[in-house]
């Protein structure tokens, strides 16, 4: 990758909340160089699906079981990301301090490298082309989080120092994709034309404005066809009617935890002190 990264620091006086306010911000871009991607050399191409992604066959010269694939690893160079946060973080002589961030991210790649074997990171990845991981947003993009931090320290028994945290994280939720599969496939796919996880296809999203709206699709008898509507219209999926989604446009509901932590310092032989501490995780489930 190509980084280029930057920070700035400010220490401010905010009158009646007094001095030694410090703020701070960090911007990191990347640009992909070289990364990792995967690709079966065991299919070529054998016609457009009728969404427009291609179809793949077994070469012909390859005369051993369809139940096996040649996997290149070779390089891409589509994919950035952008990670900027700004924060603060204050302490008062009573023995109270705060802090808190915000961090924004965005990041886009072609295979997000879930495994540590060629045939499962090729495996578990989205696509549009059946053969080739999509490009888009990345498995790993946190949209947006807030880190807070709330602490009080002082001395409860003699000049041993007590402290008491609190931390909250919120987060945007786990990036993921919809995807269909060739229902009739054993092991390679009859549609597809590809081997492995079958369900990894990049959905066509019918065009629903009305049920014979859209030429490509035909609905089975009995087919639910208002409910799916409604689910197609309120969800992510709503502005791609009549294309390929591209990968991870959903989300999952945001994520929001707080911990408590406990310490104490306690007398040790030789004049020493040791700290004991205790955490509590996901402290309002507790509560």
């Amino acid at each position: 990758q190509w980084r280029i990264s930057g920070s700035v620091d400010y220490q401010a006086n905010l009158g009646p909340l007094g001095d030694g306010w410090n703020f701070g911000a960090n911007v990191i871009w990347s640009r992909v160089k070289n990364a990792l991607t995967w690709t079966d050399l065991r299919v070529s191409p054998n016609g457009t699906l009728p969404d427009g992604r291609p179809r793949y066959q077994q070469l012909t010269s390859v005369t051993t079981s369809t139940a096996n694939a040649d996997l290149l690893l070779t390089n891409t160079s589509k994919g950035y990301s952008w990670n900027i946060v700004g924060g603060f973080d204050k302490s008062w002589d009573n023995g109270i301090d705060i802090a808190a961030s915000y961090t924004f991210q965005r990041a886009k790649d072609v295979s997000p490298g879930t495994s540590s074997v060629a045939f499962s990171n090729w495996d578990n990845t989205v696509s549009s082309d059946p053969n080739n991981s999509a490009y888009g947003t990345s498995n790993y993009q946190i949209d947006n989080s807030f880190r807070l931090k709330f602490g009080y320290e002082t001395e409860l028994f003699g000049d041993n120092l007590s402290r008491f945290e609190l931390f909250f994280n919120s987060r945007a939720g786990q990036r993921y994709s919809y995807t269909f599969s060739d229902a009739g496939s054993s092991s390679r796919s009859v549609v597809f034309g590809t081997l492995g996880n079958d369900g990894r296809h990049l959905i066509y999203v019918p065009d629903v404005s009305s049920a014979t709206a859209d030429p490509l699709v035909t609905y089975a008898a009995g087919f639910d066809f208002a409910g799916f509507q409604n689910f197609i219209q309120n969800s992510s999926l709503e502005g791609y009617q009549g294309s390929i989604a591209p990968k991870n446009i959903a989300r999952s509901p945001r994520w929001n935890k707080l911990d408590f932590r406990i310490s104490q310092e306690v007398p040790f032989f030789l004049g020493g002190k040791v700290q004991l501490f205790a955490d509590m995780e996901n402290f309002l489930n507790m509560l």
